[in-house]
Parts: structure tokens; sequence; C-alpha cells
């Protein structure tokens, strides 16, 4: 008897508020959903190709002189630049600078003494106590002596530069990537000893299609997958050389600021169209269901309004679309599964 008379009383309620002249939507709760506005954006239509991170230098620092391996920077570790990375056995040129430095010492006290002679003789020769012979001759002899110590000079100059050589430096902020020369081995001049790849400055390098090359612009961002994540990562790079078998030239894209491994594989959306204006909405606003591909535009008054929409181009979380929708239109992208055309909607906070 109970639900006989709810039953009837339900449909009395519905007969009182439309003679109430109450809006129909009163008659049944609104549905929370989630709302986001149409947008433009500047977009072209991509081809997904392969890439991979790189070091954007990478060298084999070579011994500059002859020696030993003495020490060498665990590989793995992080150095900075200017760092010591490597070093050489320095025994032998630690000898011979003190050598230098003693014949140095000894063509500067010969100078000197002839100098100090050479003034002597020529103030003699005023009363004419010296004779112009032995004159000539400390003046030749000073001469020689002064050259010879430009030669000492020269020569330790070059034993200290040799010396400073036994140190191998980071040229920039680095990772030790492999030792090319083990310790207690010999090194001669050009010798590899150590592999570094630069860890602060990362690129992408794609082979890009030739066609593409008039899409693309340095500094232009693109669209960048890897592991799941969406990045956008500035070309830094066009080398405008192409592969006549391949058909495709070197792109770069600067990866400094992003947290990827060298050697990681990516994929990059090349452009294969100028860029244009299109209208897109979040992904998660289309609805398919029989072939169709819809979505629900709200209005001032808080109805959803069934749109049938044409699909475009995909650009990470968002969609091109065409329809009856105009940029600024709110579409709904949260709830709208369950949703009826008509229906009244409202979103969080509001009652």
């Amino acid at each position: 008897m109970k639900n006989l008379i709810r039953s009837n009383f339900l449909p009395s309620l519905v007969a009182l508020s439309i003679l109430l002249g109450l809006p129909a939507a009163a008659q049944e709760r609104a549905v929370l959903v989630e709302l986001s506005d149409v947008t433009k954006q500047l977009v072209a239509p991509v081809q997904w190709l392969p890439g991979t991170v790189t070091a954007g230098s990478e060298t084999n620092l070579a011994a500059e002189i002859e020696g030993s391996v003495a020490w060498l920077v665990e590989e793995g570790t992080q150095v900075a630049k200017g760092d010591v990375v490597a070093r050489l056995d320095a025994n032998r040129l630690k000898i011979r600078l003190r050598e230098d430095e003693a014949n140095l010492q000894r063509n500067v006290a010969n100078l000197e003494y002839l100098t100090t002679k050479l003034a002597r003789l020529e103030k003699l020769k005023v009363t004419n106590s010296a004779s112009q012979e032995n004159l000539d001759e400390t003046k030749m002899l000073q001469q020689v002596a002064r050259q010879d110590t430009k030669v000492a000079e020269a020569t330790l100059a070059l034993t200290k530069y040799e010396l400073s050589k036994t140190e191998l430096h980071a040229p920039f902020d680095a990772i030790a990537l492999s030792h090319l020369s083990n310790i207690g081995e010999y090194a001669g001049t050009g010798t590899a000893i150590i592999k570094l790849v630069e860890s602060t400055r990362l690129e992408v390098r794609v082979a890009t299609p030739i066609t593409a090359a008039n899409y693309l612009n340095e500094g232009m961002h693109l669209a960048t997958e890897y592991q799941g994540l969406q990045l956008r990562l500035p070309i830094s790079k066009i080398i405008p050389v192409g592969n006549a078998r391949s058909q495709t030239f070197d792109l770069r894209l600067n990866a400094s600021n992003a947290a990827l491994m060298i050697g990681s594989a990516v994929k990059v959306g090349i452009p294969r169209q100028d860029e244009r204006e299109v209208l897109v909405v979040q992904r998660d606003s289309l609805i398919l269901r029989n072939r169709e591909v819809f979505l629900f535009k709200v209005g001032a008054d808080m109805k959803a309004k069934r749109i049938s929409v044409n699909v475009g181009e995909g650009f990470g979380d968002l969609v091109e679309v065409s329809g009856d929708i105009h940029l600024g239109d709110r579409v709904v992208i949260k709830g709208g599964e369950t949703l009826r055309d008509g229906q009244l909607v409202k979103t969080p906070g509001l009652s």
C-alpha cells in the first residue's frame, strides 16, 4: 500500500511543479561534473620518429707527454670543469725542473758578473786604463750570457709546462665514462687515457626526413615522449646536410633541462605541415558511442547539450575538434558518461 501511495504521489509532485511554473530541471537533481574551456592553439600535424638522448660533447682525453699512468678517477664519477681526472708519473720531470732552475740561476749569475765587469771596463776606458779589445770581448760575452739566460728561462718554462701536463683536467662538467688506459701502463704522446661525456648539456638527436625541413626552425618546441612522460623540447640545431641514401638530416633538441638518461630512446613529433590555428579540447571530454564521437557543452543555464564533433589531430592531452562548438565554450571533461541531453549539471563548490 505504501509503495502504491508513493508511486501515485510522485507524478502529483511533477504535475504540481508544472502548475506552479517551476522549471522542468527542478524536477531532477543536478549532476556533478567538471568543466573545461574550448581553446585555440597553433598546431601542426606530426609524425612520430625515434630519437636518442646523447651528451652534448664527449671526448677521449689523451696524454700530451710521455709517462706511466699513476692515477685515474673512478668510472661513473661526476666531475666539474677543471677537475683532475688522471695523473701521469711526474718524478722524472720534477728532477729535471730542479736541474733547469739551477742552470737558470747559473746563467743569471754569469750575466750579472759580465754586466758589472763591462761597466767597470767602460769607466777605465775613459782614462785609457783598459784596452778596447778587452772591452769588446766582455761585451760579446755579455751578449752570449744574455742569450744563454733566455734559453735557460725557456727550458725551465717548457719543463714547468710538461709538468703541468702530468695532470689531465676535465674540459667541461662531465661523467667519467671509461678508462682507456690502466694504472701503471706507459703512455706515449697522444695515447688516450680516459673517456668523458658531458653531463650538463644533453641533446636529443633525430634522423628527420628532408621533406620536413621547411616546417622546422631553431628554437621551435617539439612534442617529445620519454617513458610515458610528455615533454616539449626546443630545437637547438638543424644540420643543413642531408643523407642521399636515407633522405634524412640530423635534427637536435636541447634536453639540458629535462631529466633524461644518456642513451635513452625517445619519440619526437616532427611537423608534416605548417602550423595552423584550431579549436582544441581535452581528450577526456570526448565520448565514443555507436561510432559517434560527441561531447557535452554547458551553457549559462547549466544544462548539458550533446554536440557531435569531428576529431582531428591529437596534441598530448588536447585534441582538435570541429562542429557546433566555439572558442570559450565550456565542455564536460568529467562526469559526462551518464549525462543525458538537456540534463542539469553543477560543478564542485556549487549547490
